[in-house]
């Protein structure tokens, strides 16, 4: 089992979206994040996109849609 707990490695913020579903929700960051525990794995980060940063500590969370759950991830302070 994973911590769900890592690294931002690489980050973009999108202002234009890949599906009109998602267009309510601009502008946000998609960051690749190194897990602790050894992978790495792309997700949305929660919040407002300026606060992304390289390097920033995350932790993985769940945001459920209506037919699916999508993984994210939010600021962690440790």
């Amino acid at each position: 089992m994973l911590s769900g707990v890592g690294t931002v490695y690489s980050f973009i913020v999108l202002h234009r979206t890949f599906h009109p579903a998602f267009e309510a929700d601009l502008p946000f960051a998609i960051a690749v994040v190194d897990l602790e525990d050894g992978p790495r794995i792309a997700a949305r980060i929660e919040g407002p996109p300026e606060a992304v940063s390289i390097g920033m500590r995350v932790a993985a969370t769940y945001f459920d849609r209506e037919s699916w759950t999508e993984l994210r991830f939010t600021a962690h302070d440790n």
